[in-house]
């Protein structure tokens, strides 16, 4: 959705739909619209390859960030 619509169309009623639930199911994960953009934010940096860096041991990377 992020991709497709932007930034503005993150909206908690529209992300709970995508995800094919009701609204009040994602409240039980995140309390407001700000908490999601942060979470959103946290995963997108995350999957950011930094050069240079080794990689992380097998079980000690960063939770969310997909294997390399």
């Amino acid at each position: 959705m992020l991709r497709r619509e932007g930034l503005g169309a993150v909206a908690m009623r529209k992300v709970a739909a995508e995800l094919d639930t009701m609204p009040a199911s994602l409240y039980v994960y995140v309390s407001r619209r700000e908490e999601l953009l942060r979470l959103m934010h946290d995963a997108v940096i995350a999957a950011v390859p930094l050069p240079g860096l080794p990689e992380d041991p097998p079980g000690t990377g960063v939770p969310g960030r997909p294997p390399s």
